[in-house]
């Protein structure tokens, strides 16, 4: 198993090919609490068929873990322009320089007793690190829905700023969301 980072009580690992791995997974995005902001139908199929798709595009996906229970998924990637963020060019280039290498990160705490207890921030805190040492990462990027209060309150604790909002970027279901685009610098 790789562990992209850990401290005490929080591991960041490689999700696996593995059918302990895809079940969770698959757990997790048919659960009511992440279909409120992911969106999509899931079965066993498209779940391997996502991470092998993830593998081919150089996605990471990832498991986080509290105290050796997994609680949440978190995938990161690096995004190489606007284009490769489905971001408005003009937009993008007010806030990111060629040349830059951006990494994308995308994640949930995947049932609400473990939501609300600060560990998103230390997850977040913890593979920013990460993300920034071990893949040369000069910023960070999130795109979280601007109706997800809670994400974007744990994104600007985490040290995210705010940058521009993409409108009608997102689609959930039967619905078309705004997008926020949030940049974390790598610190000095």
């Amino acid at each position: 198993m790789a562990i992209i980072a850990k401290n005490e009580h929080i591991c960041i690992r490689e999700m696996e090919a593995c059918a302990a791995d895809f079940d969770q997974h698959l757990r997790w995005m048919t659960s009511p609490e992440v279909l409120e902001y992911w969106d999509g139908e899931y079965d066993d199929g498209s779940i391997r068929e996502m991470y092998y798709d993830h593998m081919r595009e150089g996605v990471t996906p990832c498991f986080i873990e509290l105290d050796g229970r997994a609680i949440g998924y978190v995938q990161f990637d690096r995004i190489p322009d606007a284009d490769g963020y489905e971001c408005p060019e003009a937009d993008w280039a007010r806030f990111f320089q060629p040349g830059e290498m951006i990494y994308g990160v995308d994640m949930f705490i995947a049932a609400d007793a473990d939501r609300n207890r600060g560990v998103g921030t230390q997850m977040l805190t913890l593979l920013s690190r990460a993300i920034f040492d071990k893949y040369g990462a000069d910023a960070l990027v999130v795109d979280p829905k601007t109706h997800n209060a809670r994400a974007i309150a744990c994104y600007h604790k985490c040290g995210f700023k705010d940058c521009f909002v993409v409108p009608q970027r997102e689609a959930h279901f039967d619905e078309v969301f705004d997008s926020l685009i949030m940049r974390m610098d790598k610190p000095n």
